[in-house]
């Protein structure tokens, strides 16, 4: 008796292809438990019971960082497409250059911004965790959007 396979599990939730369009990128569906910006970086949200995403927080705490939204969400229950690991298109909210080791910003949600040099990595912050690597160069950083490669630790 044939079986039957599910080719391109994203395709459930609206796309085509689970093949991400930046190539070679670890990309998947998530739920959205809030509105989110493309180019946002994203947390799990422990406040629900089904694995939501949200837009990462500046706190410092304790937070799951998932990666950058693809695309955004107006409204929770919305999936979006989340780049885990290669090239990605976020926002910034400090001047980068080419090869700066990037983290969530501690003064704008969901944007990455420079790690502070010094920042001692600690099991109960997020600070000084390598989040991203610039692939560009922007000197006039305000929510702009840059290329990115997102890493996995």
């Amino acid at each position: 008796m044939p079986s039957a396979a599910i080719r391109y599990p994203a395709s459930v939730f609206g796309y085509t292809s689970n093949a991400p369009a930046d190539g070679g990128s670890v990309a998947e569906p998530f739920v959205a438990a809030a509105a989110i910006t493309k180019g946002h970086a994203v947390e799990l949200d422990f406040t629900t019971s089904d694995a939501r995403v949200k837009t990462a927080t500046t706190n410092g705490g304790t937070q799951l960082f998932v990666g950058i939204a693809q695309d955004g969400a107006t409204a929770a229950g919305e999936v979006v497409m989340v780049t885990m690991f290669g090239m990605a298109t976020a926002k910034v909210a400090t001047n980068v250059t080419v090869g700066d080791r990037l983290n969530i910003s501690t003064t704008t949600a969901g944007e990455l911004a420079t790690i502070t040099a010094g920042v001692v990595v600690t099991l109960t912050s997020h600070l000084g965790q390598v989040r991203a690597v610039a692939l560009e160069t922007i000197t006039t950083a305000s929510s702009t959007n840059i290329r990115v490669l997102v890493a996995r630790l």
